[in-house]
């Protein structure tokens, strides 16, 4: 009979579920990578229902320079809705009786949870990647590749921001930026150089003058080291290629959305008779970009091609 148990954390599971051998030895997490690595720049708010949605205005100026009894047009705005249906992701793991006797280490069912918590954490960052390179409202190539010798990185970025700011009016002293790229081009980043004749980093020297936070994107791997998002359909976990993307932080670019229903369980876990324990956990999350100028995408996103 399936024993449910609503939303568990790590530790709750651990206590939950008992028999396994007693015995202390160390287990080496071999999947360390970063997990919602845009969690910060684009927190994620509770949902009533499974879907994401807000309205944008959209509007044109009045007039100026007119006599006082001169007839004016009225403004013509308009609000729109913008929604987006939100996905389920799962995770399954099972111990199995003869894992609980055997293995030499006592926390196996919150070592399978915090498994299934670091892959949530990828898909949410999959899902936040995947929607800023869809949705760039500007884009440029680069000058050359990030990591080469005739790279302007510097440059390559400042044109985004300036790109951004011309194109949206917003004070840059008033936002902070980000910048998302690939970790196989940290070198042109984060190597040291001779700049203004300080030796430093072109990320420092760029944090000093803008604020800007940066991102190294590394897409999700198994086991295998097979770069897949989605065990069954074999989904590639690239969402950004060999794309950069320079964009300004907050809401006003994209919101992030959290589902988390209480009439049904998030964490579930069932005896399978005979067996051993099966634990699923789910999260339903999203992220959908706030368009501007009456558009399907983003000003406040741009895209940088081939770096």
């Amino acid at each position: 009979m399936p024993v449910t148990s609503g939303y568990m954390n790590p530790d709750m599971l651990g206590q939950y579920i008992k028999g396994w051998a007693k015995r202390s030895m160390e287990l080496i997490n071999t999947d360390a990578q970063n997990y919602d690595l845009l969690g910060k720049a684009f927190p994620l708010k509770p949902v009533d229902t499974e879907k994401i949605e807000f309205f944008v205005t959209h509007g044109v100026p009045g007039r100026m320079d007119v006599d006082l009894d001169t007839a004016v047009d009225a403004s013509r705005w308009s609000i729109t809705r913008v929604s987006k249906d939100l996905k389920w992701d799962k995770f399954d793991y099972l111990i199995t009786d003869a894992a609980k006797t055997r293995a030499a280490i006592d926390t196996l069912a919150m070592d399978g949870t915090r498994m299934a918590l670091n892959y949530f954490g990828a898909v949410r960052t999959f899902r936040a990647v995947t929607e800023l390179v869809a949705k760039a409202g500007l884009s440029d190539s680069v000058t050359a590749q990030w990591n080469s010798s005739g790279a302007d990185v510097e440059g390559d970025i400042v044109k985004a921001i300036e790109g951004i700011v011309s194109s949206t009016g917003i004070d840059p002293s008033n936002h902070s930026f980000g910048v998302l790229y690939p970790s196989s081009r940290m070198r042109g980043i984060d190597q040291l150089d001779l700049i203004n004749n300080v030796q430093q980093s072109l990320k420092e020297y760029l944090m000093k003058i803008w604020k800007i936070n940066f991102y190294a994107f590394t897409p999700y791997k198994d086991a295998d080291g097979n770069a897949y998002i989605d065990i069954h359909n074999k989904t590639s976990s690239d969402a950004l290629g060999t794309n950069a993307i320079v964009f300004v932080e907050g809401d006003n670019t994209m919101r992030g959305a959290i589902y988390q229903p209480t009439d049904i369980p998030l964490t579930e876990t069932t005896r399978i008779h005979d067996v051993g324990w099966r634990t699923t956990l789910r999260q339903c999350v999203g992220y959908l970009v706030v368009p501007k100028y009456h558009a399907t995408n983003s000003a406040n996103i741009f895209k940088i091609t081939g770096v």
